[in-house]
């Protein structure tokens, strides 16, 4: 049986409010509200670009909003429009 030396984030040392906290320090993050239509929008990228719904649904956000890119780890974001980030 294989243990990890990685500590496993659990409600004791997670705290919710400190995350919104740190969230909101990000100062060139825009968070915004989603439509019925970034979902609309979605379905059609989802097939165009053979992403998942969710990959596709943060797709149209950034085109709605002009992004130019996209912080992610998610090599699906390749194939699409967005320059992906990685840090």
């Amino acid at each position: 049986m294989a243990t990890s030396c990685t500590p496993r984030r659990t409600t004791e040392n997670y705290d919710p409010k400190i995350l919104i906290e740190k969230i909101r320090e990000i100062s060139f993050l825009k968070i915004v509200p989603l439509k019925l239509a970034h979902f609309e929008k979605a379905l059609s990228l989802s097939q165009e670009y053979r992403l998942d719904l969710e990959d596709a649904i943060h797709l149209a956000v950034a085109i709605e909003n002009k992004c130019k890119g996209i912080y992610s780890n998610d090599k699906d974001f390749d194939k699409t429009l967005l320059t992906r980030q990685f840090r």
